[in-house]
């Protein structure tokens, strides 16, 4: 356990994104400093907000040639490095696209489970869930026969979206980008 698999941006996209884009990099395992822990990535989550990242910067700065390519990630602690954070603890964090990476315990979030699969929470249960669930009933405030429409509503953001405020009684429209996912949404709603 002395190399650090990782996914370097090589150059920023200029159209789609392609293989091009990025190298595998074998480096040196990371050493936590005071404060921080070591963390073995399990999970990543893929995001549309990975390709903003790299177009300039967003609520962070935007990503150059020769970093890691940043992404939320569910860790285990292999090293908890005299913080309160215990070995074995699974946490929420961004550690990007590499395998270790050495995170302050400040900027982790302990994941308690309860029997669910793990990677809810990276969707239901993480950035998604919550986004959908804060931007839908702290901003949105849909009440019971209300309207709520759903731009890119088969989105992992979206069909959350659409499926809390059809649980709060509004009336949901959802527009999405093609047939295919218009079927896969009409699909869902006729078998809830």
């Amino acid at each position: 356990m002395n190399r650090n698999r990782q996914v370097v941006l090589t150059r920023l996209p200029e159209g789609a994104l392609s293989p091009s884009n990025f190298e595998m990099h074998d480096d040196v395992m990371p050493e936590p400093q005071r404060g921080e822990l070591l963390c073995r990535t399990l999970l990543l989550s893929l995001d549309p907000a990975n390709r903003a990242w790299m177009n300039g910067p967003t609520y962070r700065s935007q990503l150059s040639p020769g970093d890691v390519m940043s992404g939320f990630t569910l860790c285990e602690v292999v090293d908890a490095n005299g913080t309160d954070v215990p070995e074995g603890a699974i946490v929420a964090c961004d550690a990007g696209w590499q395998e270790f990476a050495s995170i302050p315990a400040s900027d982790v979030r302990p994941i308690r489970r309860g029997g669910e699969p793990l990677t809810h929470h990276l969707s239901i249960l993480g950035i998604t869930g919550l986004t959908a669930y804060f931007g839908l009933f702290d901003i949105g405030r849909p009440l019971p026969g209300d309207t709520v429409v759903v731009s890119a509503a088969s989105g992992a953001t979206g069909n959350v979206a659409g499926q809390l405020a059809r649980l709060a009684g509004a009336r949901v429209v959802g527009i999405t980008g093609s047939d295919a996912k218009n079927g896969v949404l009409t699909l869902s709603a006729t078998t809830t």
